[in-house]
């Protein structure tokens, strides 16, 4: 079994890794002598989870997005997956640093437990009491009761695992039939799974079913680029007061190269390198410093690397002067073969006879234009070819959600660190999100944002701007996609959110209410034709008819509770111009 080494044995260690012989006083030397040699605060490329040094690249910010969202939906689960030391654990500690004043949040980091064990692991989370001798049913009893009482007190509550992909078949049942607790309008508990790429795999058995198709969003994070790793390095020695110049930008592409581009990686090669510099009495870090490390600390890396490396070398032997003529010659013979049977390139392939104009993929659209101008561009050039060219650089979800909200307020931006939805309520939005159809989305006549699913089978999230029946226009960056409604449901998870602008602070209304909400409803209906039995403040029979008329009418629930949904349909009714609609004129 492996054991942590002491300060002396590391330097020992080291001695053999630097060329440089090392004085007798120097495998004693300690962490702030070190430190104060590069004139550092605190070691910058520790490997412990430290948020102080989270490094938002675009697909971090994307995750983290993902995380914050996950505190705030309605319902169902979010999966955050990446492969071993891409910052996932750094992520989660940095959504518990929010501190959002109505989310409680549980977090499980060693989800390898019974049933029992860990719902009791939730509730010691939670601060909720439970006896030693209580059964799996009592102590999920308590649980509930404790998740009613905060949902009743306006709080809600988020479960975040770590390492998922430990979870047992049963452990994942047992967390599925937690998500069960809930009301008639909202689950009680929102859970979001965080684990390697097996957990997709997991996930995606065949008796997991049920609980795979409660994921209301995805995400997978990757590594780091080369240019991302080096402002992640730069980024960190930033926070710890360290010289930029210490790893130039040739070191950095050996470190990049060795490291794949894992950030727990990169961590370890940068503190390698920093230790070998120390004992070789120098400040300048160098590519073959770079490699030492490299080739110590990451062996597979290495020999992948040099595979790699002989395959180029023996691709160069092969492409020798006479195999290079010899290749030119049969194409030249080849491009004259195919001109004697007739073909020329100024002459279009049958079938082919498309102008330039109508294969445009993208044309921005504004409200005045109608049914017939998204039809024609919405040539039937293949799904495959569009979306290739839509998602080539994908928005972060940050700076897709700011689209949004700008389309309510020119001022609202949204940065990667902050949670949207919070923010929202600011400006007086609120965030509305649910899975459903497309026919759901627009009779909510919001502008929203989509979940979809890339060709490479990533999720990204993109703007709704307009819809009717057969066409809908889709923003992702600048990049505008007018597509076709089957051809956008097919590849749509489901999973929506929009903005909304509540006129009363009531969640929701119901029979028994009472207050100024009242008058605001009975206003609403009264204008929609429905009969409420005059302006009075309290929520009688009558009013109760109307509004399960009203739902009925507009393809709700009529279950006479006024919610979200009710209320966003019924601030259309005479609503401010300036308000953002789906919809598309003359249709």
């Amino acid at each position: 079994m492996k054991t942590a080494l002491s300060i002396k044995t590391q330097f020992a260690k080291l001695v053999a890794f630097c060329p440089r012989k090392l004085s007798p006083t120097f495998p004693t030397a300690n962490l702030a002598v070190y430190l104060s040699y590069f004139n550092l605060k605190e070691a910058p490329f520790s490997i412990t989870p430290d948020p102080a040094y989270l490094y938002l690249s675009p697909r971090h910010q994307e995750a983290l997005g993902h995380l914050l969202f996950g505190t705030h939906q309605h319902g169902g689960f979010v999966q955050l997956t990446g492969e071993v030391g891409t910052g996932k654990t750094t992520m989660i500690r940095t959504v518990l640093e929010q501190k959002q004043p109505d989310v409680d949040v549980a977090v499980i980091l060693n989800p390898k437990q019974s049933e029992l064990e860990f719902v009791q692991s939730v509730c010691d989370e939670l601060q909720v009491a439970y006896a030693e001798t209580d059964t799996l049913k009592k102590t999920v009893d308590k649980l509930n009761l404790h998740l009613l009482e905060s949902h009743a007190k306006g709080r809600m509550t988020v479960l975040i695992i770590d390492e998922a992909q430990n979870l047992s078949r049963d452990l994942l049942e047992q967390v599925r039939l937690l998500t069960n607790l809930e009301t008639h309008k909202q689950k009680l508990l929102r859970v979001t799974l965080v684990g390697q790429p097996e957990l997709t795999t997991l996930l995606a058995r065949d008796d997991l079913r049920q609980l795979a198709q409660r994921i209301t969003a995805r995400y997978h994070l990757t590594p780091l680029n080369l240019a991302e790793t080096e402002q992640y390095v730069q980024h960190r020695l930033r926070i710890a007061h360290g010289d930029s110049a210490l790893f130039p930008a040739a070191v950095i592409k050996v470190i990049h190269g060795y490291a794949n581009g894992i950030p727990r990686l990169v961590n370890v090669m940068c503190d390698r390198c920093l230790m070998g510099a120390y004992a070789q009495g120098t400040r300048t870090i160098t590519p073959a410093m770079a490699r030492a490390a490299g080739k110590e600390l990451a062996p597979q890396t290495y020999r992948s690397k040099s595979s790699k490396l002989e395959q180029r070398n023996k691709l160069r032997r092969w492409l020798n002067p006479w195999s290079v003529s010899l290749l030119f010659g049969c194409l030249i013979i080849s491009v004259a073969l195919v001109f004697a049977a007739g073909w020329s390139p100024l002459k279009p392939a049958a079938g082919d006879n498309a102008e330039p104009s109508q294969r445009q993929a993208a044309v921005q659209l504004n409200g005045s234009q109608n049914k017939a101008a998204l039809a024609a561009n919405a040539q039937d050039i293949p799904l495959a070819q569009k979306l290739e060219s839509f998602f080539e650089t994908p928005a972060p979800l940050s700076q897709t959600f700011s689209y949004l909200a700008k389309l309510w307020d020119p001022t609202f931006v949204v940065s990667g660190e902050e949670n949207p939805c919070s923010k929202a309520e600011q400006y007086g939005l609120r965030c509305y999100r649910d899975t459903g159809s497309l026919e759901e989305v627009g009779n909510l006549n919001r502008p929203t944002l989509l979940s979809l699913t890339t060709p490479d089978k990533a999720t990204v999230y993109v703007l709704l701007e307009q819809l009717n029946t057969e066409y809908a226009v889709i923003r992702n960056k600048q990049s505008v996609l007018n597509i076709k409604i089957e051809d956008l449901d097919s590849i749509w998870t489901g999973d929506y959110l929009l903005l909304w602008k509540p006129e009363i602070s009531d969640f929701d209304i119901r029979p028994g209410s009472g207050g100024r909400s009242i008058i605001w409803l009975r206003q609403k209906l009264e204008a929609a034709g429905e009969s409420t039995g005059g302006m009075v403040p309290n929520y009688g029979p009558s009013l109760t008819r109307a509004v399960m008329s009203y739902q009925r009418n507009n393809g709700l629930t009529d279950d006479g509770i006024v919610g979200e949904r009710t209320q966003i349909l019924l601030g259309h009714i005479n609503a401010p111009a300036a308000w953002p609609t789906l919809s598309i004129e003359d249709i």
